[in-house]
Formats: structure tokens, sequence, C-alpha cells
């Protein structure tokens, strides 16, 4: 999924930041370190063992697994977006709680939310100062988090492993794993607040001949090729995943059925100009599925608004591909590709 960005130093959960840029964050640029030092003796790559980094450390609700390294001034806990911690859980306040880095270290205030901020079980009233492995909770959620000092070399372990969880190894989009959950998390939060949400289903057409004419490793290449160039057409706060073999799905918030369906025409058209392997003259097309939950289409679940695109796009392969189709009652009229682009 990606726009060309100064990266920003604000230290935010990778369930969050595609919300609001597609990016490279530091969470990415951490994450790729860790990755290259994984395996390295730390000593001889200068990495301290001293306790000196802090992180929260989700232990329990949507979130878990969640690893945070608190770097910044100060972190946001809350339920709107450009949080650093963004909780999904109902009674969770847009401003929840703010934790504060100061020279003696890291405290925590409530922001005079309803449901409160509970460390160790007790409801905090004032300005406190966290310890290594104090337990935190946000009003009545299910969501648990630990806070903890680790040395530089376990928080970029921490870090890797949190990103092995979210990433797709081939194309380094989030996983299907990700994805649903994160769905789940978004469709509960558009049907609260009345909001649209729609979801593009992506499959590139004809890929087993791919495969079988060219090879695997051909086919990997148009697999990252075409991640690649969903990535860059998307907007940048849309959830883009490789959803299984050949296939991709987007998650779009606010966004209306029509909207969706021009959104995925410009997919559609990005991937056909891709430049593929020039050896083989090789292109590729796609065939896109929309679904959309808004006023006059309820969904009664996440699962029912996927299937809906899910199907969708298997009308767009049996009406000859490399085309948009969109949920009964929602399409827009796009006009279909000329001929020359089937």
């Amino acid at each position: 999924m990606s726009h060309t960005h100064t990266p920003s130093r604000r230290w935010r959960s990778a369930a969050v930041r595609s919300r609001s840029s597609s990016s490279p964050g530091p969470f990415d640029e951490t994450a790729r370190r860790a990755t290259s030092v994984i395996d390295a003796d730390p000593r001889s790559r200068g990495l301290s063992l001293v306790q000196s980094r802090s992180i929260l450390f989700v232990l329990q609700g949507p979130q878990l697994g969640t690893v945070i390294a608190v770097r910044e001034p100060s972190v946001l806990v809350g339920g709107r977006d450009g949080a650093d911690l963004l909780l999904s859980d109902d009674g969770v306040a847009d401003e929840h709680a703010r934790l504060f880095r100061k020279p003696e270290g890291i405290y925590i205030e409530d922001l005079a939310s309803a449901s409160g901020t509970f460390l160790n079980g007790q409801r905090l009233t004032k300005l406190t100062k966290l310890v290594d492995g104090d337990m935190l909770r946000f009003g009545t959620t299910a969501t648990l988090v630990k806070f903890s000092m680790v040395d530089e070399l376990e928080e970029h372990a921490l870090l890797t492993l949190f990103e092995l969880t979210l990433r797709d190894p081939l194309t380094r989009l989030y996983n299907r794993r990700y994805f649903d959950r994160r769905a789940r998390d978004e469709f509960s939060f558009a049907q609260r607040h009345g909001t649209k949400l729609a979801v593009l289903v992506i499959d590139i057409d004809h890929f087993k001949r791919v495969n079988d004419q060219f090879g695997h490793p051909v086919g990997d290449a148009v697999l990252a090729a075409v991640a690649k160039g969903i990535e860059k057409t998307k907007r940048p706060e849309d959830v883009l995943a490789r959803y299984g073999g050949e296939e991709f799905i987007v998650l779009a918030r606010s966004i209306s059925p029509r909207n969706a369906e021009i959104l995925g025409e410009r997919i559609r058209r990005s991937v056909q100009s891709l430049t593929l392997d020039a050896r083989f003259e090789l292109s590729v097309t796609v065939s896109v599925g929309v679904a959309g939950l808004d006023s006059d289409t309820p969904f009664d679940s996440c699962e029912e608004l996927v299937t809906a695109a899910d199907a969708a796009l298997f009308a767009a392969k049996r009406a000859g591909r490399n085309r948009i189709s969109a949920a009964p009652g929602q399409s827009q009229g796009l006009r279909e590709p000329p001929a020359s682009e089937r």
C-alpha cells in the first residue's frame, strides 16, 4: 500500500498506523532494523542490554499482541484516529489517557474519562509514575496492557515478532489474520457511529497460467508487483492485505459505494498498466468485487460484508474478468472496460 512521505517519529501500533498513513513509519523502520540484527550477537552490533526502553504490551483484548515502544514525550491512548494506542473497545473515550516521558521515568494520567483508567486494579486519580510490570486497563474494557522496561535487544525482538504476526512474508502486506481482526473492529465502529465502510476483493486474472508458463519465481514477482501497485493506488487510510493465494482485499473507511467502485476501477487500471517481467512481455489484469456498508445497505456482520464483496468478485469473473462488480443493489453503473482492455 505506498506513497512517499517523510516518516513520522511517533510510535504507534500497526493496527493504528494504516488508518492515518500508508507511508513507512517508525514501526516499520524499527522492525526492519530488528529483523537484520535479531540473529546477531547484540554486543557485536553495539546493542545495549540495559533495561532503558519502555514498552506497552497488550496481553488481552482485540489488539492482543500489540507492542508499542514509548519514545515520544507523550503517548495518547484512546478511541479516535491519531491515538498512539487506538482501542476499539466500547467505553473507551476518544482521548482516554496519556503517558508522559520525564527524566525520572514514565508517568500516566487519566484524561477525565467517564469510565476511568485503572493501574493494577486501582482507579487513577492523579498523575502517577509507572514501574516495570504495572498492569493497565482503560475503562471496563477487555483490553489489558502491561508496562515493561526492557533492553534494546528485547525491544527489537518484540517489535520484530509483532511485525511477523501481521505481515505476509512475500508481499509485506498485512496478512489475513490481521485483516480479519481489523475488519471486525472497523465494522463495529461503523455500526456504532453510523459511518460508511467498504470492502474490495481483488483477484489476479488467470494467475495459474503465469505459474504454469513462467514458473513460480516469476509468479511470486508478479504477486509482489501487483501488491505494490495496489498499495500505491489505494488511499493512505485504507487497509490492504493479502487474503490468500492471488487474492487481495482492501478495507476502506468512510467511503460511499460509488466511491468504492471508483477506487476499484483505479486499482484495476493501475494493475493493468504495470510493467512486470520485460523478458516475457508479461502483463496481468485483476477483477474486483465491491460491497459497502451504509444506511441504504445494512449488513448484520463483518463476515456478511466480506461475503458480499467476494460474491461480487465472482460475478466479475463470470462476466469476463478485468472489470468491477458491485454487490446487488449497489452498482453505480461504472462503464465496462473496452474490449481492447479485457
